[in-house]
């Protein structure tokens, strides 16, 4: 059996891996701004004192997300229009709040791809979505799951 101390880092270890993902995939991105400007942001991003509290201290798993989020901003900056729809969906399977990117998103993609990109992205993120909400589905408590997921994320008054 694990100790209570292996079982909480077992559960930060996702959180701190994606803060590492994160940084990296920032500096990937600003690769060709050349190597001061990718390595100052991948650095202002990894050593940000707030990102390592919410993630080795408090054990949020915001970082999840966010790793999601950054993806589907920088696929859709690389024309993978595709991708940036599935991690977006992805993001928004993990934590509700990611409905925040949902109008650049959409503007992004429809003055950058047009109609047809935009119907694209939309087909991908629904069978995304369709696929994450299937065993809710399968079992008829979609309903259940959307009730639980706005509670807990924006803790109605009077809500149980």
């Amino acid at each position: 059996m694990l100790g209570d101390g292996a079982l909480t880092g077992l559960i930060k270890l996702s959180s701190i891996l994606a803060d590492v993902l994160t940084a990296w995939l920032i500096a990937w991105a600003l690769r060709r701004q050349g190597s001061v400007r990718h390595i100052l942001a991948c650095g202002l991003y990894a050593f940000n004192p707030a990102v390592w509290y919410v993630s080795t201290h408090w054990g949020q798993t915001d970082s999840v997300y966010t790793l999601f989020l950054v993806a589907s901003v920088v696929a859709l900056a690389q024309s993978a229009i595709p991708f940036a729809w599935l991690v977006y969906t992805l993001a928004l399977g993990t934590k509700i709040q990611s409905i925040a990117l949902a109008p650049l998103l959409v503007v992004v993609t429809l003055v950058r791809y047009g109609v047809r990109g935009l119907a694209g992205g939309l087909i991908v993120s629904t069978v995304t979505g369709t696929l994450l909400a299937a065993p809710w589905l399968i079992t008829g408590h979609l309903s259940d799951a959307l009730r639980a997921s706005i509670i807990v994320h924006n803790k109605i008054p009077g809500s149980t």
